[in-house]
């Protein structure tokens, strides 16, 4: 399963219960929270960008909404900004790769002497 429920926060006295979620997908987290508005209903919020128009609302149980999300996730393509960092990151091993076997044959060379 793609989607990783990274933290269960407890209710407390001065604070709501809020799951946070997290997908290979996206660099986004996702937070099931109970709304301000006074009711039992739940919502999902993001911490940077705009929730797809899918998922805005308002949910019954977080259950609910942490089912939604799964399913809006399966469907999901993987976003820009993941894709820039994936690759990102292959070229930046590709390029210290490449650092480390130039240096190895500089090596080997030197050692023939």
């Amino acid at each position: 399963m793609a989607v990783e429920v990274k933290e269960y926060i407890p209710p407390t006295a001065f604070e709501k219960p809020r799951w946070d979620m997290t997908t290979d997908k996206s660099n986004v987290t996702y937070t099931v929270k109970k709304s301000f508005d006074g009711f039992v209903f739940f919502e999902i919020v993001v911490d940077k960008g705009q929730l797809h128009p899918k998922l805005q609302g308002r949910y019954t149980s977080a259950e609910a909404a942490i089912q939604d999300f799964i399913k809006h996730e399966r469907g999901m393509a993987v976003t820009q900004t993941k894709q820039r960092d994936i690759k990102s990151e292959a070229r930046k091993k590709a390029k210290d790769g490449a650092v480390h076997t130039e240096a190895k044959e500089l090596l080997r060379e030197g050692s023939a002497d």
